[in-house]
Formats: structure tokens, C-alpha cells, sequence
């Protein structure tokens, strides 16, 4: 299941979060492509897949809530605004932003993984107009490694768009054209129905 909502958001609650993120206070942390520990030898989880379309990039990140605790001053605030849009427990919340990377293409994105290895809600609200689509593919996935993937949709970047998945693979891509790709990412544990 891929829900897209455009203007999901009122503009006034929309402009308030662009107007966070933007803040020349609001602090931003470097952070390896979100899945790169998973694909150490070592680690527990193996629900990543790289292959030959995959680029690992940086990116900087904003954690809101992780483990369902507060981490971030701006955490209630924002995860009131996504429970507006999808009820249920936010097990991790944060914003993120990819920046342009020559090394993408538009046959490439970042790394495919699943968020969490138990049933779920990916949520995903795009703050800026940009290029960076984000790839869902048909595999579902529950701790494994896949050899490959097969892409079933792509959803380009908009203002105010909001796409919510249930668990399949997926990955993001850089900017190839624009500066910059910020996005609002949660994921909810599956209990309720949307």
C-alpha cells in the first residue's frame, strides 16, 4: 500500500514546519546514509539490499523521537502534526535532508531498506519542491537481505505531499537538480488501520 496526499497539510501548520527546518538555529547532524550500519557484517539487521542502483550517501539529520522517547524540543509539536494525518504510536521521527550528489542519476537511489523489523508505517512529508524521488519497491521484509528488488513506484518530491507506506523496501534519492531534498519521516507502529 503507497497513500499519496498532497496538501495534506493546512498552509499555516505547513509553513511553520518549512519555517523550523529553514531557521538559521534549527541544528542539523551529519549522518551516513540512514542504512549504511546495517550493512555491516555484524549487524542484526539484514533488511537492506545494495546492488549495482544503490549509492550511499550523507546526510544531515534532525532526530525528533526515537524508541517512541523525546529527544528533540521540537518532538510533541511535530508528532502532534503527523498523528493529524495517521493516528498511532511514532516509534522514530526525524527530518532529514539530502543535498545534490553527482553520483546519483535518474537510475539510481540510496540505499533500499525496510524502517523496522516488526509491522509498520512509513511516513514521509516533502518541506521543499525538489527533485529526489523516492523508490518503493514490491518486496516486503522482515530481518533478510535481498539480492535484488523490483521497483513498483516512484513518488517525486512536492511540497506538502505526504506518502505513507506499510513496510516494503524503499529508498530515497539525492537532488540531481535542485540544492537540496528536506522530508518529515516517521514511522508508526502497525496496529491501526489507515
Amino acid at each position: 500500500m503507497i497513500k499519496i496526499i498532497d496538501n495534506a497539510l493546512p498552509e499555516s501548520i505547513y509553513k511553520s514546519l518549512k519555517d523550523l527546518v529553514y531557521s538559521k538555529n534549527f541544528p542539523w547532524y551529519l549522518s551516513q546514509d540512514i542504512e549504511s550500519f546495517k550493512l555491516k557484517e555484524n549487524s542484526n539487521y539484514k533488511d537492506c539490499l545494495v546492488d549495482d542502483k544503490t549509492i550511499s550517501t550523507l546526510a544531515f539529520v534532525h532526530s525528533l523521537s526515537i524508541n517512541g522517547k523525546s529527544i528533540s524540543k521540537h518532538s510533541i509539536q511535530v508528532n502532534k502534526i503527523i498523528n493529524t494525518l495517521i493516528d498511532g504510536f511514532i516509534v522514530r521521527s526525524k527530518f532529514n535532508c539530502l543535498v545534490k550528489n553527482k553520483q546519483i542519476d535518474e537510475n539510481k537511489y540510496n540505499v533500499p531498506h525496510v524502517d523496522v523489523g516488526y509491522p509498520h508505517y512509513s511516513f514521509l512529508l516533502y518541506l521543499n519542491e525538489t527533485d529526489g524521488d523516492t523508490t518503493f519497491f514490491n518486496e516486503y521484509g522482515l530481518n533478510k537481505r535481498l539480492d535484488k528488488v523490483n521497483i513498483i513506484k516512484k513518488v517525486s518530491p512536492k511540497e506538502n505531499r505526504v506518502v505513507i507506506s506499510d513496510g516494503q523496501y524503499h529508498a530515497s534519492s539525492n537532488p540531481i537538480k535542485y540544492d537540496m531534498r528536506m522530508v518529515l519521516n516517521a514511522v508508526i507502529k502497525k496496529w491501526l488501520m489507515i
